[in-house]
């Protein structure tokens, strides 16, 4: 209640609810705290008056309370409200309750107050609250809170704690006991506090139960939220619940408590959390669906007798979305955590005994679950000693723990636990021992089992295994264990066996002696050196009245001031020295036995020293071993410190000994000498040996060090022996220092030497390294100057080597300042008859970068050079090159050069290859030209020798927009032999051309063979073949031709075909012929074989008109509403004539020129000209535009009129034809409107809104202008679609033996309507197979005119030398609209002949049908006529 805030709006209800006395007591109080918030004098007046006649003691008292603590509490925040609380009680003394532990009361001490609310006196209290807010750093800060609400405990404390109770009785004896001891003043007092000692006890029992939930949600919100606008985003909600429940009965005698408490008959939920997300617009939220697959997950781990421990998740898996987001926006998701019982328990018993007996309490608790308890506790108060046991009956588990404490002549701790499992023994000893310079702990541990009983035939599982084969030779395990140890030195092997009785027994042991020095430790304290006033802290305590009237002891309020105090900046501890420290262990089992003791002690003379030894025994020889080793520290006189250190280890195969020594020196200058020594001894025939001498000094001069590292090796008959020797020295305030370095390996394998030193004074920095290697077969000499001064710095290198005789060496000389840069390699390797030389310069400066290049080699008889130079200034790069190559003993010679020039955003690059090798010539050119966006490449191959030559042209352009390539090739080669020659020419070019809107390609190629072997089987042959194809490819037209041909002595094969696509034609044309004599089987001699085809179609540019009858339906509609028009103006007419209105129409072209007349347009005129002048000189408007615009205006609307009072006229002569009228004055009044309208609105474009205002007043101010709707425009009942052209396409084979030619044609015959016709012709003759001669003819028309009526006719006509046919079709569609009468005429006509059979024929048949409609009547005639003649 202390966190909720006062308001001013309900205070009422408020105060009703605080003096509501049928209401609970903790809803009075919450609303009295509320109020007292901020109360004001008329509620404290009526909260005065309503105390003197309370009668729940319950809220007297803790209103009495509050008020009297605000009364007498000195916080500086209260002097008005005690002000105001004194005027409202008028004086009248409070009345206070004395009953704390029975009534609801308030208290407060300093920072910490507090509520204790009782609901009845003889019950638990209902709510406890206790909070403590600190006043510091100017801030109040809630150090403390904690509230308890409860409900339903009473029986279970009163059957615990109550008169007949179980503890009272214990208590009590206990209490009794030590109350023999006590004085008789504490024992009066202790009679009134503990009035329930009573000897009278009866057994009881009580039931119970106990339920407890909590539950909290948070709703987390991400999204838009604009107030009356926008209220849209996301909502997650995370839920975290609990809720358990337990029933209890409970039985209480004299000594002892019993518990029942039934198994759970479902799984309990412990804690879950859930997570669930919603979409939220306005003010309706939808779930939102997962983003994956849910993955349910439980596990459960056994946790208790009868219970399982199990943890449950739910999520979605999201992994395999890229676009899902990240968890936990997936979706929703739960994670609980659960205990799920079994069918096995169903009921746990807990009992606590209690008894004293042989001057000990005996507290004994035991724990049943259906084979399954804990039981026996024992405290002995007399021995300080504390046991318990543990027995379970389904494991055969016995677990005894033990601890005693004695105090005689040291402090002593002993634990001892036993613990019994079947077959199966563990003993540990714990004891802790404390004397006043001396601490000891010992550790015992004795583990025995029987194995063998446990794990049957053991021993038989072992050898199985040992015997097993491995792989698919006939090795086994114990072979393999066999060969490994005998390999180690050791020649048997150990039998494996296991023993009945597998034990394990550890003994450990500590001994720590303090010594009698003490180190001080000084450690930093926060906010070190502030005060109780720089931290903000209270200056005084106020303590409120305190009263116990049980203890008679009565406390008056009072001040306490506190003194400022500050917090140190640091605390010192001192911690003892080390005296002497002892640790020792043994472990003994059946295989291993292992000891060990370490110890570590300082003297009187301020020396340490430090002693261990391990040692292990085994059965097994190979586990066996030994290490101990000892350590000493100690000072000696003239500030010298002395340390050594000795290691050694014992084991069948090796022995190793390890010593290190080291004195460090304190005086003028300090010094540091240090010597080790590592040897190793193998019985394997394995020796190493290390010895390392080494000192280090210091002084204010100069830093210096020196090493000396000494190696042996040997292993049989390989052995080597290494020396490592290093010195440095460093003068920093000289600025020199220096390093020596020497490596000697000397072995049967290798002898190798390194010598290394490095010098640094008055800048310069020198470097000298040299290697020898085999018996000096290999060398190495390096020598390295650095030096640095005036802003410049120079490196120089000099290396030199020799291998295996060749000898090499290496220069490098580099100079690098503020202005310039330069470097030289050089590079040479030589031997008796080879060499090898290579110089690189280059300089850099300010202006230029300038590198050459020289390398020249001779090799096996060759010899090259190449030289090259790049330079790089304000005009450009420039680089060029030649390399060549030649042989000493046929004076072949290969030259190579290039040049890369850039200046002006312009490259040029060439690149040239000259050479005669073997007899062949070599002639490469390449050029390339590069400027801007634009380039340019040439290149030229030309290879010619004896036998064969090749000759390349390549030409490429490109610039923005366009690409030219041009290339060609050819060759030609001549091979003799011994019985005969063969030639080969070749030709091919290649050309394309690519623009925005245009590619062309062309392609060539030629190939020519002849083999002559007429020396022996005269055999001549000779081939050729041609290819070429030519593309072009541009929005106009688009073409493509191929030509293949091929030929081969006298036999010839060709091929063409041509695709192309023009404005007025689309085709396609294919041919192929083939000349040879395999197919004539009378003579040799040869024949052609020839097909070809194509396949067009003629554009047409016309148009062709399509009918759409259901539109024609729409164009009846204005004429229906025409004659509708007509047929009112006949009766207006009529009404003229009769009313003579017709007299007066014809007075109407004078009432028209009054009008006009009256108008007066000239004054008019004039004054829109001032206007006019007047906008212009405001609004600088054009004169001359205006004026012409306004002569034209005026113009138009004389003409408008007088041709509208014509044709009024010319309507009075036609004798007021209304339908005349109707088709002609509407159309004249549009056009006269519209035109005005136009002229004004382009008058008034030119000028402003000023000038509009002054227009508008001159012509008619009063008078608007209506719009008229625009005009609907004609529909269209019929569709224009482009005419079809020509389609056609012809088939030709021919041939010796057989010729054919076959052509088919479908076009439209007619420029006005729809009049398609197509043929088909196919023919064969075969001069020897009269059976393959035939001629077909068919043609079809289709004709559709639009007034004639629509025909269709077919024919079909077949000859062949046993068949004749000659077949025709026609068809003839017509109809009357005026009288829905339709007719159909169709006639057949066919004769046949077959001449091998003597069979003719002849049939004839006409069919003709008329239908008919008539109002709802519907007549179809049908009429038929045929004829049919046949012989045979």
């Amino acid at each position: 209640m202390r966190l909720i805030s006062w308001v001013l709006q309900g205070r009422e209800v408020l105060m009703h609810a605080v003096l509501d006395r049928v209401a609970s007591v903790q809803k009075r109080v919450a609303a009295y705290l509320i109020l007292m918030k901020n109360p004001t004098p008329a509620e404290l007046a009526q909260l005065a008056a309503a105390l003197l006649v309370e009668e729940n003691p319950q809220v007297k008292s803790f209103i009495t309370s509050h008020i009297s603590n605000i009364l007498s509490s000195t916080a500086p925040e209260n002097p008005s409200l005690r002000l105001k609380i004194r005027e409202a009680f008028q004086g009248n003394e409070i009345e206070m309750l004395m009953e704390p532990n029975e009534l609801s009361r308030y208290f407060r001490l300093g920072s910490l107050q507090g509520n204790m609310i009782f609901e009845s006196p003889k019950e638990l209290p209902r709510e406890v609250m206790l909070e403590m807010t600190l006043n510091a750093f100017g801030f109040d800060l809630d150090l403390i809170e904690i509230g308890m609400e409860g409900k339903g405990f009473e029986p279970i404390v009163e059957a615990i704690f109550g008169d007949d109770g179980f503890f009272p009785d214990t208590i009590m004896k206990t209490t009794l006991y030590a109350t023999d001891k006590m004085p008789v003043e504490l024992n009066e007092v202790l009679d009134n506090m503990l009035p329930f000692m009573g000897n009278d006890r009866k057994k009881r029992q009580k039931e119970l139960a106990l339920t407890l939930s909590a539950g909290i949600e948070f709703v987390t919100e991400i999204g838009t939220h604009f107030p009356n606008y926008v209220h849209s985003g996301l909502e997650m909600h995370t839920n975290i619940y609990h809720e358990s429940s337990v029933r209890v009965k409970l039985s209480v005698t004299d000594s002892k408590l019993r518990l029942s408490i039934p198994a759970p008959r479902g799984p309990i939920e412990l804690i879950s959390v859930t997570n669930s997300l919603v979409s939220v617009v306005g003010a309706k939220a939808e779930p939102i669906p997962a983003k994956g697959k849910y993955i349910n997950m439980n596990k459960c781990t056994a946790f208790f007798p009868g219970l399982k421990y199990c943890t449950v998740l739910k999520y979605p898996d999201a992994m395999s979305n890229d676009a899902a987001p990240y968890f936990p926006l997936t979706g929703d998701s739960k994670f609980a955590v659960e205990l799920d019982p079994s069918e096995k328990v169903t009921e746990y018993i807990a009992t606590i005994s209690y008894a004293y007996e042989d001057e000990a309490d005996k507290v004994t608790f035991s724990l049943m679950a259906e084979g399954w308890r804990r039981n026996v506790m024992i405290l002995n108060r007399q021995q300080y000693s504390i046991s318990a046991e543990l027995l379970i009956d389904s494991l055969q588990l016995d677990s005894k723990v033990s601890a005693k404490l004695k105090h005689v002549e040291k402090l002593t701790l002993e634990i001892e636990s036993d613990l019994k499992l079947p077959e199966t023994t563990s003993v540990q000893t714990l004891i802790l021992k404390y004397e006043n310079e001396k601490i000891e702990a010992e550790l015992k541990s004795d583990v025995r089992s029987e194995i063998q009983r446990i794990i049957p035939n053991i021993n038989a599982t072992v050898k199985s295994l040992l015997d097993r084969q491995i792989g698919l030779n006939e090795l086994k395990v114990r072979d393999v264990l066999a060969k490994a140890v005998a390999n180690l030195g050791v020649h048997t092997v150990p039998v494996i066996t296991l023993p009945e009785r597998l034990f394990l027994n550890a003994e450990a042991a500590v001994k720590y002696h303090f010594g009698q020095h003490y180190y001080t430790i000084t450690l930093p304290l926060p906010l070190g050196g502030k005060s109780t006033k720089d931290l903000n802290f209270p200056t005084t305590l106020s303590t409120p009245n305190l009263i116990v009237p049980h203890l008679g002891l009565e406390f008056e309020s009072a001040s306490v001031n506190l003194p400022e105090f500050f917090i140190p900046g640091s605390v010192s501890l001192s911690v003892p020295t080390l005296g002497l420290v002892e640790l020792s262990g043994k472990l003994n089992s059946n295989f291993y036995n292992l000891e060990a003791a370490v110890s570590a002690a300082r003297d009187l003379a301020e020396s340490y020293s430090a002693k261990f030894e391990v040692t292990g025994t085994s059965p097994v020889d190979l586990l066996s071993i030994k290490v101990e080793g000892s350590a000493l520290v100690e000072t000696k006189p003239g500030d010298s410190l002395k340390a050594n250190v000795k290691a050694v280890l014992r084991h069948k195969i090796i022995n190793a000994t390890i010593g290190v020594e080291g004195e460090v020196e304190f005086a003028e200058k300090l010094s540091v000498k240090s010597k080790s020594k590592l040897e190793v001894i193998s019985h394997v025939g394995v020796q190493i040996s290390l010895e390392h001498n080494g000192q280090f000094g210091v002084d204010a001069e100069e830093i210096s060090g020196d090493g000396n590292l000494e190696g042996f090796f040997k292993a049989g008959s390989v052995h080597g022996s290494g020396n490592l020797l290093q010195s440095v020295s460093v003068l920093p305030f000289r600025q020199e220092a220096k390093m020596n370095s020497s490596l000697k390996i000397d072995s049967k394998l290798l002898q190798a030497q390194n010598s290394f030193a490095v010098a640094f004074a008055n800048g310069e920095l020198i470097i000298l390294s040299n290697n020898t290697a085999f018996d000096n077969l290999l060398t190495l000499l390096n020598i390295a100057k650095i030096t640095f001064k005036e802003s410049q710095l120079d490196l120089n290198s000099h290396t030199k080597a020799q291998v295996l005789g060749l000898k090499i060496q290496n220069m490098v000389e580099t100079r690098a300042g503020v202005e310039a840069v330069s470097i030289k390699i050089e590079t040479s390797t030589y031997s008796i008859e080879e060499r090898i030389h290579s110089l690189v310069t280059g300089a850099l400066d300010i202006s230029c970068l300038a590198i050459h290049s020289d390398a020249s080699f001779k090799l096996t008889g060759h010899q090259a050079v190449h030289k090259a130079i790049l330079k790089l200034n304000k005009d450009g790069l420039r680089t060029n090159g030649t390399t060549s190559l030649q042989s000493l003993l046929s004076l072949q010679e290969l030259k190579h050069t290039f040049e890369i020039t850039y200046k002006n955003k312009t490259a040029t690059a060439q690149c040239k290859t000259i050479g005669e090798i073997m007899g062949s010539r070599i002639n490469h050119n390449t050029e390339l030209d590069i400027a801007g966006l634009s380039c340019k490449i040439k290149n030229h191959i030309r290879f010619n020798s004896k036998s064969f030559d090749f000759d390349t042209n390549t030409d490429g352009t490109t610039i923005p927009f366009r690409f030219n390539f041009d290339a060609s090739v050819n060759g030609k080669d001549d091979t003799y032999f011994l019985h005969g020659d063969a030639s080969h020419d070749f030709i091919a070019k290649v050309f394309l051309q690519a623009e925005p809107q245009s590619i062309a390609h062309s392609h060539e190629c030629k190939i020519s063979t002849h083999l002559n072997l007429d020396y022996v089987i005269n055999v001549n042959i000779k081939s050729q073949f041609e290819s070429m194809s030519d593309t072009l490819l541009i929005p106009s037209e688009q073409r493509i031709k191929v030509k293949i041909k091929a030929e081969v002595n006298d036999y010839a094969i060709e091929q063409k075909i041509s695709a192309y696509n023009s404005p007025g034609r689309l085709g396609l044309e294919g041919s192929g012929k083939v000349h040879t004599n395999l197919f004539n089987t009378v003579s040799t001699s040869y024949q052609d074989f020839a097909v070809s085809g194509f396949l067009k179609y003629d554009k047409s540019t016309d148009t062709q008109s399509i009918s759409l009858p259901f539109i024609e339906s729409l164009s009846q509609v204005p004429d229906n509403i025409r004659i509708t028009l007509v047929s009112m103006g006949e009766t207006l007419r009529k009404y003229i004539n009769r009313e003579g209105i017709a007299s007066k129409i014809q007075d109407i072209p004078h009432h028209v020129s009054d009008f006009v007349s009256n108008l007066n347009f000239e004054r008019r005129a004039v004054q829109l000209k001032h206007a006019l002048k007047t906008l212009y000189q405001e609004n600088t408007l054009k004169l001359k535009c205006l004026i012409s615009a306004l002569d034209k205006l005026a113009s138009d609307m004389f003409n408008r009129f007088s041709e509208a009072l014509d044709i009024l006229g010319e309507l009075i002569v036609m004798g007021m034809h209304i339908d005349k009228v109707v088709e002609t004055l509407p159309k004249h009044i549009k056009v006269l409107i519209f035109s005005i309208i136009e002229d004004v609105q382009n008058i008034l474009s030119l000028i402003k809104t000023q000038g509009y205002t002054k227009l508008n007043e001159i012509f008619h101010p009063a008078s608007a202008v209506n719009k008229l709707d625009s005009q609907i425009p004609a529909i269209s009942t019929s569709l224009l679609v482009p005419s079809f052209g020509k389609l056609y396409g012809e088939f030709i084979i021919s041939s010796a033996l057989y010729n054919a030619r076959t052509s088919a044609e479908f076009k439209n015959g007619s420029k006005r309507y729809p009049f398609f016709t197509a043929c088909f012709n196919s023919k064969g003759t075969s001069a020897n197979l009269n059976i393959l001669s035939y001629d077909l003819e068919s043609t079809a028309q289709i004709s559709i005119p639009e007034t004639s009526p629509v025909m269709v006719s077919e024919t079909f006509k077949l000859t062949h030398i046993e068949l004749t046919l000659d077949q025709h079709a026609w068809l003839t569609l017509n109809g009357s609209a005026s009288n829905n009468t339709f007719f159909l005429e169709t006639s057949y006509k066919n004769q046949v002949n077959i001449p091998s059979h003597s069979l003719s024929g002849e049939v004839m048949l006409i069919q003709k049908a008329i239908a008919c409609q008539e109002d709802a009547a519907f007549t179809l005639t049908v009429k038929n006529e045929g004829t049919g003649r046949f012989a045979l």
